[in-house]
């Protein structure tokens, strides 16, 4: 059972006790409102503690006409405190309803003081429940390394993260990402959005060499339809579903459903900022899938095009919804990247990725140019993207990514200098809350 549903439970038992006028007409009403509530498709109880709070203050007002002053404050006091990203804990939410200080102001029945404590007992369950979930993607997880590559390492660091969160934070040094079962992705009707409710429907694969193989693992690019959800009625996703169903592969990473999103908790952001800075990592040692509507000029999607085409060999096949990004491609090769980007008018929706992204793949065309071998260019990339260092020396080149400048064989090469915040995180991640 989720939390949600013990939630439920918990105020069902507690509310049945009232024997008080009207007690059941009460409720009657709040348990259709928690349950419509549940039932919407994107449901996340941390991001909707402050309406199930009003929804319980709502129903106890009732039983007395009189204006609650006290509790009218703690509740503005608790909406700053969620505009603030502060996530009360579901007790804290519960404890304001039922406090000394609003009884005072508002006599409330023995009984509802129950509620705190089932709650209470219904969060711990959530709890165990959660940790349970945990451990068994832990599990999971290691038991598909070994079939992978050797996980000695990989596997002590992801076993010393004792809950979700620890992980989330950053507990290990080595980072992790999730990737969705194939059958998870292949039974889902819409793309789902990344939940610690559903961690069943994921493995962890270490972000280091062997265990992220194109064999077993696809990345997919996407536009974003809305802000809110990238394919809203599923559109993309059967066809992605469609083209994948005959192929051999194990596992999947597409952002919304690998990535927590917004509203994310403390340890959930920083994991989103972690994994940010590492996607072009996962674009070069996954297989590259994509479905795009008619053309439009967004850089993100000519970045991973980019990205997979100049760092693989193979490069992707000619189709027409792809067929403009690759013409492109070639042009920044011969004429230059800016010279492209204005040309057809590729922009961002934040302005610092359009300014990382110009530089990334200002130097990834500057390699491609000078003839260097992809597995050349694969490892000064991997370096890139896993350690800030300023100047990177290899036979014969030296590259200071923050001067914008590239020796090969002594000849100094020039592109856009990397701004300086690019250890920091991106706004955005491939597409997400830009569409595209």
């Amino acid at each position: 059972m989720c939390l949600p549903q013990v939630l439920l439970a918990a105020l069902y038992t507690t509310l049945g006790q009232l024997s008080l006028p009207g007690a059941e007409r009460l409720h009657i009403e709040l348990i259709h409102r928690l349950n419509r509530l549940i039932s919407t498709a994107d449901f996340n109880l941390t991001s909707n503690l402050f309406f199930l709070w009003i929804v319980l203050w709502l129903n106890i007002s009732r039983l007395d006409r009189k204006f609650d002053s006290i509790r009218s404050i703690r509740l503005i006091n608790l909406s700053r405190k969620l505009q603030n990203g502060t996530k009360p804990s579901l007790e804290f939410v519960v404890s304001e309803s039922v406090s000394s200080n609003c009884r005072k102001a508002l006599p409330l029945p023995r009984n509802l003081s129950l509620i705190a404590m089932s709650t209470s007992v219904a969060t711990r369950s959530a709890l165990s429940i959660q940790n349970a979930a945990w451990t068994s993607l832990v599990s999971r997880s290691i038991a598909s390394w070994d079939e992978l590559a050797t996980a000695h390492q990989a596997r002590g660091f992801l076993q010393q993260c004792d809950s979700l969160d620890d992980f989330l934070q950053g507990k290990s040094p080595l980072m992790f990402w999730f990737f969705q079962l194939r059958s998870a992705f292949a039974s889902q009707k819409r793309m789902k959005k990344w939940s610690r409710d559903n961690l069943d429907d994921y493995i962890l694969l270490p972000a280091s060499n062997g265990f992220v193989m194109r064999s077993e693992c696809f990345f997919v690019s996407h536009f974003w339809q809305t802000k809110e959800n990238p394919d809203p009625v599923g559109t993309y996703l059967r066809l992605h579903q469609k083209e994948l169903e005959p192929q051999n592969w194990s596992y999947i990473w597409v952002d919304w459903t690998c990535m927590p999103q917004e509203p994310r908790s403390g340890p959930e952001e920083a994991y989103f900022k972690r994994c940010l800075k590492t996607v072009p990592s996962i674009i070069r040692n996954c297989g590259f899938i994509y479905f795009y509507p008619p053309y439009e000029p967004r850089l993100w999607i000519l970045y991973e095009v980019t990205e997979y085409v100049l760092t693989c060999d193979g490069g992707l096949a000619t189709t027409p919804d792809v067929e403009e990004f690759l013409k492109h491609v070639d042009e920044m090769i011969e004429t230059g990247v800016q010279a492209t980007l204005a040309k057809h008018g590729y922009g961002c929706s934040f302005e610092r990725d359009k300014q990382y992204l110009t530089s990334w793949l200002e130097l990834i065309v500057l390699m491609r140019r000078l003839s260097l071998d992809v597995g050349i260019i694969r490892q000064i990339m991997d370096h890139m993207t896993w350690f800030n260092m300023q100047v990177q020396w290899y036979p014969g080149m030296e590259l200071r990514r923050f001067d914008g400048v590239l020796v090969v064989n002594g000849v100094e090469h020039k592109f856009t200098p990397f701004p300086q915040w690019v250890s920091d995180t991106l706004s955005c991640c491939s597409s997400a809350n830009e569409n595209g």
